[in-house]
């Protein structure tokens, strides 16, 4: 039986990480939305160039309260706890991607690159958590579509598989799981 849990009570391990750090170029400094919190393995390596600021974000509200460690270190750059001002900052970057949407079907351009991939997962966690907290008209009708491309998408399914926790002995998976 499935039973839901807190994503604090397994290990996370930050998926595409270098891919996703090499896309924000956290170098340049700037603020980081992180909509996916869970173990703070993002936050933290963001919070590892000294212009960054992050705003974490979880539908999981127990982790965020796991991330004051975080926020003892980053005191002046790392906010997880106040849930307006989280969705205001997060709703500034959907907009800003929205208005490149408005001028092409993808972020950057007429076909989906690696940056379309990575973003939606974020878009679409931030789509949850805006449900789960009751929150309505958080997208424009572009930001809905391009979000619907990839919900819809063939691989969707396979991308968004449930692995279980990898331990030492586990069996080696290999993407996709079909």
């Amino acid at each position: 039986m499935n039973t839901l849990k807190s994503s604090s009570e397994n290990i996370h391990f930050p998926v595409m990480l270098d891919e996703v750090i090499k896309i924000c170029s956290p170098n340049k400094g700037g603020i980081f939305v992180d909509c996916t919190f869970g173990g703070g393995g993002y936050s933290k390596k963001l919070l590892e160039f000294p212009k960054t600021k992050v705003i974490a974000l979880d539908r999981d509200q127990y982790v965020l309260y796991l991330s004051e460690k975080i926020k003892k270190k980053y005191s002046t750059r790392f906010n997880s706890i106040d849930k307006e001002y989280h969705f205001l900052e997060a709703s500034k970057f959907i907009n800003r991607w929205d208005e490149l949407l408005k001028k092409t079907r993808f972020l950057f351009g007429d076909n989906h690159t690696i940056a379309d991939w990575c973003i939606w997962p974020f878009v679409r966690q931030f789509k949850i958590a805006c449900e789960s907290q009751k929150k309505i008209k958080f997208f424009q009708p572009t930001m809905q579509k391009w979000l619907e491309y990839f919900e819809n998408h063939k691989n969707f399914t396979d991308l968004m598989y449930k692995y279980s926790l990898w331990e030492p002995s586990s069996k080696t998976n290999y993407f996709p799981i079909n």
